[in-house]
């Protein structure tokens, strides 16, 4: 035990703690993710950033970039190398951060409270980042295979499961700090082991008590042919321009051809024949000007009336209001009856759309059915927690939520899916482009089936989808924990303070009495 103690206060400890940190974040933020290394890299990256002089902390930020660059480039639409240095500068700077204001207000050889402030310090900034960025990147996404703690979600939202791996990360390091006192490993460990066994028979409760549901509905989606990574490829001079000249006429060459539109509208005719009851297409499953829109529309309306289908379109459409930019990105959803029941615009476009295409107004549209309450978000609005809560609150069902991803992404954001729907309660269809992954799940998250676009010629799934929702206790007290966090930080901030006017009169103190002697 001496050695060890020794070793972990030597220079050695400190290098090796850094590379074993952030080799760890590599295993936990790319295409498939390995949930142990999410509790690694905060347990070695905190014994670094608190133990580094401060012109060592900046390799610390050094590293993370490099992290990210690698990382993040499955974020990395059309693998620009100036937009993968963006995304690991930005990476490097959340993660820094985090670990800066922990250190500034971590006081060496504290009580265990103190163990506190490395979690509330990363769930804040995490929420903060979440609310402008979207869930990708959540430490806690990397815990979705590990079932009975991702039903923490359920009560906490994903920032209790971030909280409970930064919390043992802080109460490692207090026990070095304390030369891994007998005492205090015990009592630490029985406080840390009480709270873990309860959650996860919290988890374990959930996953066995929800009731079958009594009813089934038949279910599809369908994948456009309209490739829209291929024409970002194809024409990225022309979107260029179109983002710089938003009155410019979108070439012709963008829309979907005739060929295209009748491939989609067979496909749903097919569907519904199988006995869909509800149909989703991908997200901009085609592109579409105004001249083309009223046939589409009223073919899809006499598929919906012919077979008592609910069937929610997906398109790019070409802007024809007074919004400053050429697209829309939309949805709208055919009653049964063959109406009109919403439009839906994306609410948050991606980076790569925010030149291009108008953002929607956040607000949810709802219709009951013989299926329960229906609701839809498109693809990037989904990682936003705070926009889908609203669908708890509101008691809905299933979740239409039409997608497009592309390889390497398209995994991690399937299961980022999977989580939210666990976490909200509610059942899920999810439709994608031409790499992305199908998929229709239950309400506690659980996958009822599955497809790669890329696999399947034809790209339509089909799944029974059992009706209801489970409404979480996370929809109904919000984000207590995130309030209890901030809460701590403001009173660590106040002791950190009285530290500091304490410290600061003992020294003068002592340097008076040397001056009168």
């Amino acid at each position: 035990m001496e050695k060890l103690k020794i070793f972990i206060r030597g220079k050695a400890f400190l290098f090796i703690a850094l590379v074993i940190g952030c080799i760890s974040l590599l295993f936990i933020g790319q295409e498939k993710q390995y949930g142990l290394f999410a509790w690694l890299a905060p347990l070695f990256l905190l014994q670094f950033s608190r133990r580094a002089k401060t012109a060592q902390f900046i390799l610390l930020f050094t590293f993370l970039v490099m992290v990210g660059i690698i990382t993040q480039r499955t974020h990395n639409l059309f693998n620009d190398p100036f937009f993968a240095f963006i995304n690991g500068l930005a990476f490097a700077l959340v993660n820094s951060l985090i670990y800066f204001i922990d250190r500034i207000l971590y006081t060496k050889e504290g009580k265990f409270l103190q163990t506190f402030i490395f979690p509330s310090v990363y769930v804040v900034i995490e929420v903060l980042t979440t609310s402008v960025l979207g869930s990708s990147g959540v430490l806690a996404q990397s815990q979705f295979s590990f079932t009975p703690l991702a039903q923490l979600s359920s009560l906490t939202g994903l920032h209790g499961i971030t909280f409970i791996i930064c919390w043992l990360a802080a109460i490692v390091f207090w026990l070095s700090e304390n030369d891994f006192n007998p005492v205090k490993i015990k009592s630490s460990m029985i406080t840390f082991g009480t709270v873990f066994i309860l959650i996860i028979g919290y988890g374990f409760v959930q996953m066995n008590t929800q009731p079958e549901a009594q009813q089934k509905v038949n279910v599809a989606t369908v994948s456009g042919p309209f490739d829209l990574l291929r024409l970002a490829e194809r024409e990225k001079e022309t979107l260029l321009q179109l983002g710089k000249m938003p009155d410019m006429k979108i070439p012709s060459s963008f829309f979907s051809n005739e060929d295209d539109i009748n491939t989609q509208l067979k496909n749903t005719r097919k569907a519904a024949e199988v006995g869909a009851k509800i149909i989703v297409w991908n997200e901009a499953a085609l592109f579409i000007n105004q001249q083309q829109l009223p046939n589409l529309l009223a073919e899809v309306k006499e598929i919906s009336r012919s077979f008592n289908v609910y069937i929610l379109m997906a398109f790019f459409e070409e802007n024809n209001s007074k919004a400053p930019k050429p697209i829309n990105n939309k949805s709208v959803l055919i009653h049964k009856n063959g109406t009109t029941a919403w439009e839906y615009k994306k609410a948050h476009p991606t980076p790569a759309e925010l030149p291009l295409v108008n953002a929607g107004d956040s607000q949810l549209p709802y219709l009951n059915t013989e299926y329960g309450k229906l609701s839809n978000v498109i693809c990037y609005d989904y990682d936003f927690p705070t926009l889908i809560k609203e669908a708890n609150k509101n008691k809905v069902d299933i979740m239409l939520v039409p997608s497009y991803d592309w390889q390497g992404f398209a995994p991690m954001h399937a299961k980022m899916a999977q989580f939210a729907s666990l976490q909200n309660g509610h059942s899920l269809i999810r439709a994608n482009g031409s790499d992305g992954i199908n998929m229709v799940v239950n309400q506690q998250g659980k996958l009822v089936a599955k497809q790669f676009t890329s696999e399947n010629s034809e790209r339509i799934l089909y799944a029974d989808l059992p009706v209801g929702s489970s409404p979480t206790i996370y929809a109904k007290i919000g984000n207590i924990l995130v309030l209890l966090c901030f809460g701590f930080l403001l009173f660590s901030v106040y002791v950190k303070i009285q530290f500091y006017r304490k410290r600061t009169k003992t020294v003068y103190s002592i340097g008076t009495r040397k001056t009168t002697n």
